[in-house]
Formats: C-alpha cells, sequence, structure tokens
C-alpha cells in the first residue's frame, strides 16, 4: 500500500464560538470580522494557526511533524538549509545587499522542495518564502482551506473594563479599555485535498491523519479569554476513488445542510443547530470524524 495520499477529498469542519472573538478584526479593535449582512467570518489563515499549533503539541519531535511558519528566525533561512551546505552558502551570499541571484539547478530547487515537503506538516498548506535565486516561486501545497463563516448573523457585544495596575508610570491613566465578543455562533469551513498536487507533493497518508486529529482537537488548545469557548461540532471528509474526483467539490459540499431546529429564529446554543447529510455520491467514500450535530 502506498504512503503517498492520491485521493481527491473534501472535509468541512464545524465548529461554534461562545462569549468571544475567534479571529478577531485588528482595523476594527480586534471585534469580529463581519460580512456586509452581519455574518462573522474566520479566515483560512487562523484555521491554519490554530492546526500548526495543535501539531507542534502534540506532534512535538516526530519525524515529518515539524512545523515551517513558527516564529523566531525567517522562512527564507529556514528554507535555506532545506539546501545543501554548498548551495546554501550560495544563497546566503547572494542575499547580501547589491549581491547578484544566486544561480540554483533544477534538480537542486527539486531536492530541496522535496526535502521541504518530507520534514514539515504544514507543508500541506504550501509556502511562500522568496530566495535571491533565479527562477524561485511559490510552493502551492495540496491542501487548501476557504474563508469560514457563521451561519447566522452575529450581533457584536462590547463591554468597557478597567484595570488597576498599568504598565508604567506614563500610562497610570490609562486604565480602561473594552472587550468584543459575540455571545454565540456556529461556523463553517470547508477545504480541499488535489489529488494531483498531494501526488506531486508526495503528501504522507499519517500527515492526512494527522489533519483530521487536528480539525477535532486544536480547538481545546490555544484557550484565551478574548476567544471564548470554541467547540468543535463536527468533521465530515468525502474521499473520492480516484484521483481526479467524481463531482465538483461544490456539489458535495452541498450534501451536508445545517439548518436551525423548528420555531428558532435565532441560535443561542449548540443544541438549536441540527446536521443533515444527504445521498453520498457513487466514488465518495463519507467518514464523520466527528460528530455532534446529527441526532
Amino acid at each position: 500500500m502506498s504512503d503517498v495520499y492520491e485521493k481527491r477529498a473534501e472535509f468541512t469542519v464545524l465548529y461554534s464560538c461562545q462569549n468571544g472573538v475567534i479571529n478577531g478584526d485588528p482595523d476594527a479593535d480586534s471585534g469580529p470580522r463581519l460580512t456586509e449582512d452581519g455574518h462573522a467570518e474566520v479566515s483560512s489563515y487562523c484555521l491554519k494557526r490554530r492546526l500548526r499549533d495543535w501539531v507542534a503539541l502534540a506532534h512535538e519531535g516526530e519525524p515529518g511533524m515539524d512545523i515551517f511558519m513558527q516564529s523566531g528566525g525567517t522562512l527564507a533561512t529556514r528554507r535555506m538549509f532545506l539546501f545543501s551546505e554548498e548551495v546554501a552558502a550560495r544563497i546566503a551570499e547572494a542575499a547580501k545587499p547589491r549581491a547578484k541571484p544566486a544561480k540554483v539547478s533544477d534538480e537542486d530547487m527539486r531536492n530541496a522542495t522535496r526535502a521541504f515537503f518530507e520534514r514539515y506538516w504544514d507543508s500541506m498548506f504550501g509556502m511562500v518564502a522568496p530566495l535571491p535565486v533565479k527562477r524561485d516561486a511559490p510552493t502551492r501545497g495540496p491542501v487548501q482551506i476557504i474563508m469560514g463563516k457563521s451561519l447566522h448573523p452575529v450581533m457584536e457585544r462590547r463591554h468597557t473594563v478597567t484595570r488597576c495596575a498599568t504598565n508604567s508610570e506614563e500610562d497610570k491613566d490609562k486604565t480602561m479599555g473594552s472587550k468584543s465578543f459575540v455571545e454565540f455562533a456556529l461556523y463553517r469551513q470547508d477545504g480541499i485535498i488535489n489529488g494531483f498536487d498531494a501526488q506531486r507533493c508526495g503528501l504522507r497518508v499519517a500527515a492526512v491523519k494527522v489533519l483530521w486529529e487536528a480539525l477535532e482537537n486544536a480547538w481545546s488548545y490555544g484557550i484565551s479569554d478574548a476567544r471564548g469557548l470554541v467547540t468543535c461540532c463536527g468533521v465530515y471528509v468525502w474521499e473520492h476513488d480516484t484521483t481526479r474526483g467524481m463531482l465538483q467539490p461544490f456539489q458535495i459540499f452541498d450534501t451536508l445542510k445545517v439548518r436551525l431546529r423548528e420555531g428558532l429564529e435565532r441560535p443561542a446554543c449548540i443544541g438549536d443547530y441540527v446536521a443533515e447529510v444527504g445521498e453520498v455520491p457513487e466514488g465518495v467514500t463519507l467518514t464523520r470524524k466527528f460528530n455532534l450535530l446529527e441526532r
């Protein structure tokens, strides 16, 4: 059996947030990111950060589970060490002011890209870390996550808060602030695994299994007062029998419907929602990795 994941797949994660803001908008004083019709949004970068943080803690030290996108050092430096010492020295020389781009052979570039996908778990999301070399380009990953959105419009609430201590004498009068939160919202976020890119990159089956684990468990890590109580409510995975896939992604996602229970106009808790899955097309296998909403 091949260790490379060779199928196309779609996946959906459902999660709720109570008394918090999952993905604050710095342009809105850390309030929720809102659409024009009042739905709250969660960026793909926010979800991927949570997944990376969980994998770094739960699989620390395991082969192929390093995290590329993390604080400390620079991405370009981290990528440079994927090359041989000789090639890395040439790239480092080319990074100096007014130096010409380094000449790196196609074979060296392929070897470095292969090392990237073998070493880093989050290589599945791709990489943008330009180096001073000729013909460099971003590396596209086989796993792509779409912007998440609350299923219903949310109402932002903001409280004024005070504190008894300050950072310095100059800030002694700055003891008031504010906290933004949403009482309750259920979010849906979809993603796709491109089977052809998975083959090209050598996406490992073990790495995909960790992805399913992370989608379910990452919410219990990185808990903070600002984010509130975040709960995973469901993880659904549709795997195709072929690399190309049997249907368009939107046709797969449309088989999962999440609605409010009869008689309710606004949600207040997880129990106010119910999930229903329609008929799964032939050639596609649905796996419920986690489920709280189907009753």
